[in-house]
């Protein structure tokens, strides 16, 4: 017996689809101030507002709880972007000179066992991330409620199981899918990108947001996230196609 594909309806008004057409239009913004900062100071305002109270007293997270910090962060090109201009002095000297080490690693590991590419975020000091403000979306919506699994995840990630709250797993979804599809209906690529390897050709380019704001791709050596087409998965589809037509 065969199956036949199950094609999603999604109402026009719902929370991901305005989220997506909003996002949109701050894009807009972003392109005709030849800067990022509109497109962030909406979209991580938002997820800020949107997080449930409860979520964060329920969460293990805390200053210094950096395990979660250790494993591959995908993120977008603009996120990227952002993270290194930071609030305009841009990132530490010390955390730029640790970059491409962790981007070896990362790029050595690829297509191995998770394990092999693990090791600290370069963008971390002392336990406390020096971006934290402009951190992507993946870091922004990780919630773990155990910190000793977390902990565990960093020697035995295949072994470890990392109890998330189903209202941190959605916000992530909600935004992630929101800024890509806006993303592509802008003229930009909805492509992520592993964030250490993004960061390693961002730093090197005074130009990069300049060079992303114009279309073109920034990052032509990172390691790219995903192997399908944004449109490709049926409920991004439908989510896309009920936001823009």
């Amino acid at each position: 017996m065969s199956v036949g594909v199950i094609l999603p309806s999604i109402r026009s008004d719902s929370a991901i689809v305005r989220q997506m057409c909003s996002i949109r239009h701050v894009i807009d913004d972003a392109r005709a101030a030849g800067s990022l900062d509109p497109l962030f100071a909406h979209l991580y305002s938002a997820i800020e507002r949107n997080t449930p109270a409860d979520l964060l007293e329920e969460a293990a997270c805390g200053p210094r709880c950096a395990w979660c910090c250790y494993t591959r962060v995908p993120a977008t090109a603009p996120e990227i972007l952002f993270l290194v201009r930071g609030s305009g002095s841009g990132l530490p000297a010390s955390v730029i000179r640790a970059i491409p080490e962790l981007a070896d690693r990362r790029r050595n590991g690829w297509g191995r066992s998770l394990h092999e590419s693990l090791a600290p975020c370069a963008v971390l000091e002392d336990g406390l991330c020096t971006a934290h403000s402009h951190r992507p979306i993946a870091c922004r919506t990780t919630m773990s409620l155990d910190a000793d699994q977390c902990r565990r995840a960093c020697s035995e990630p295949e072994e470890a199981l990392i109890p998330t709250a189903m209202s941190a797993v959605a916000l992530r979804a909600v935004y992630d899918i929101a800024l890509r599809g806006a993303l592509l209906n802008a003229g930009y690529s909805p492509q992520r990108f592993d964030l250490a390897t993004g960061l390693e050709e961002a730093v090197v380019s005074a130009r990069a947001e300049a060079v992303w704001l114009d279309g073109d791709d920034p990052f032509p050596s990172a390691l790219r996230i995903d192997e399908e087409d944004y449109l490709d998965e049926p409920v991004r589809r439908a989510l896309y196609e009920a936001a823009f037509g």
